[in-house]
Parts: C-alpha cells; sequence; structure tokens
C-alpha cells in the first residue's frame, strides 16, 4: 500500500512491491531496501521466498533506505510542500 510506504522505511521493515503505482516501486529502488517483483511467475515468488528466507538486511541498508526517504516522507517535508502550496494559491 503506497500510504504504508514511509511506515515500512521508517520502521526498518523491507517491502515487496508488485502491482501498486510507479511510485512505490521507484520509492523501493531509490531507497535501496526491498524487493521489486516484475511479474507474480513461480520463478518470481520462489526469489522473494529466498530473499525473505535471507533475513533483515543489515543496519547500514536500512539506515540508509530511512535517510533516503525520510527526505521525502518525512513531517517537516510535508508540511513545507503544504506551506509552499497555500502560498502559491494565496498569493
Amino acid at each position: 500500500m503506497p500510504t504504508k510506504l514511509a511506515e515500512f522505511f521508517a520502521t526498518g521493515v523491507t517491502p515487496i512491491a508488485h502491482g501498486t503505482n510507479s511510485d512505490v516501486t521507484d520509492w523501493v529502488h531509490r531507497a535501496g531496501s526491498g524487493l521489486v517483483l516484475d511479474d507474480l511467475s513461480t520463478d518470481s515468488l520462489e526469489h522473494a521466498a529466498d530473499w525473505v528466507a535471507r533475513g533483515v538486511p543489515d543496519a547500514d541498508v536500512l539506515a540508509h533506505a530511512r535517510l533516503v526517504a525520510e527526505k521525502h516522507f518525512s513531517l517537516d517535508s510535508g508540511a513545507e510542500r503544504y506551506d509552499t502550496l497555500f502560498e502559491n494559491i494565496l498569493s
């Protein structure tokens, strides 16, 4: 779910994405934490199962994903975007 993606990155959950919008898969790639499935074939699902079985990525990967995603998804950045939007509407 796109609305949960920021929470996944913030809490160190590595998402597996398929069939969502391109913004979700772009952010999974950009953050470097998670897996994007191109299809739901047996090979893709077996790859995902193997990926999950390997366990949680190391702490550096998770910290990097959080830092990259935070610049876009944080409350501060959201408030800044709303401020800019309101300034443009009201001017």
